[in-house]
């Protein structure tokens, strides 16, 4: 057989297997589609699921929120504690989440009182410091001046550090404090140092635009204690950590993170990724942070959804596959 023969056999033998390679053609596209058309409806059916699991979730919200407590606090080793968790939630979380509220202080402190014939000791007055970065802009100042940088010894005892603070001035009102009053306060536990001496210079009150992070400073610290009434003296950031922290070294500070989530933005496509990574976040902290507890409603919800979906998505699995199959 010469070349041009050759060249004219191969032209017939593939115009005879056209129509075949056509419909092999057709049926493999036909596959695709109905696999890709698949993947398409069980992503949708699966947000669909999670919409209507998280709107008849019990859950007053979905926040990411995480406590610890920590020793030996000063403003290198605190620097670290924060920046270690905000990293490692927002590598896991940072598109659901809308803001965050940190806070962190003091344990309960002791309030130094003297008693007069005119007045008695109030057993149930408590005092501790708490630090937030977002408490001024919640805030309004309503007498005097926010506290200064500065920490100072010797100033009301010898050795007994000195700093600024400022009072909530309905708890000013309520106990009789007033701007310039000076007050002792003193851990409860055995420490280097037996008391510390707080200057208020400044009353504020609360701005209720965004009770949230309210309600938040209460529940961490329990200014809410029936037994119990509490002085929250707010010192200017920093000096917390960079004096009060080195002042009293064995003095449990307590750090609370609330990272709002916008639950609205989680989708069924990312579910298994977040729920690996709460559980992650959890291996990853705890030992590295004292008392380390975390509460994520939103986690439950995930699972609770996981679980459904897979028994709505089993038979059309194999619904699809067959399909495919057959097409191809």
């Amino acid at each position: 057989m010469g070349p041009r023969s050759f060249l004219e056999f191969v032209g017939r033998r593939t115009r005879s297997h056209w129509p075949m390679l056509s419909v092999v053609s057709v049926g493999v596209i036909a596959a695709v589609v109905t696999i890709a058309a698949s993947v398409i409806y069980f992503d949708s059916l699966g947000d669909i699921a999670l919409t209507r699991e998280i709107s008849n979730d019990t859950s007053a919200n979905h926040d990411i929120v995480i406590r610890g407590r920590e020793v030996d606090i000063d403003a290198s080793s605190n620097r670290q504690l924060l920046e270690l968790v905000d990293i490692a939630v927002n590598e896991i979380a940072s598109s659901i989440i809308t803001e965050t509220t940190l806070a962190y202080g003091s344990p309960t402190l002791l309030v130094r009182q003297d008693e007069t014939p005119e007045e008695e000791i109030d057993s149930s007055l408590r005092a501790v410091l708490i630090n937030a970065p977002e408490l001024r802009g919640n805030s309004v100042l309503t007498d005097g001046a926010w506290p200064s940088n500065q920490a100072s010894v010797g100033e009301i005892e010898q050795g007994q550090m000195l700093i600024d603070v400022a009072l909530d001035e309905a708890v000013a009102i309520e106990f009789g404090y007033s701007v310039g009053d000076t007050v002792v306060v003193e851990p409860f536990w055995d420490d280097l140092n037996d008391s510390l001496a707080v200057k208020i210079t400044g009353l504020f009150a609360r701005n209720e635009a965004n009770p949230r992070f309210w309600a938040s400073i209460e529940d961490q610290f329990g200014l809410d204690d029936e037994d119990l009434n509490y002085l929250p003296f707010i010192p200017d950031p920093g000096v917390f950590e960079s004096s009060v922290g080195p002042y009293f070294p064995g003095m449990t500070v307590r750090y609370s993170w609330r990272y709002h989530v916008d639950s609205s933005r989680v989708r069924a496509s990312d579910a298994n990724d977040l729920l690996l990574g709460f559980d992650e976040l959890k291996a990853q902290l705890q030992p590295k942070i004292g008392s380390y507890s975390q509460s994520i409603p939103l986690q439950d919800v995930l699972t609770r959804n996981q679980q459904q979906t897979f028994f709505s998505r089993l038979p059309m699995t194999v619904v699809f596959s067959v399909i495919a199959a057959v097409v191809l």
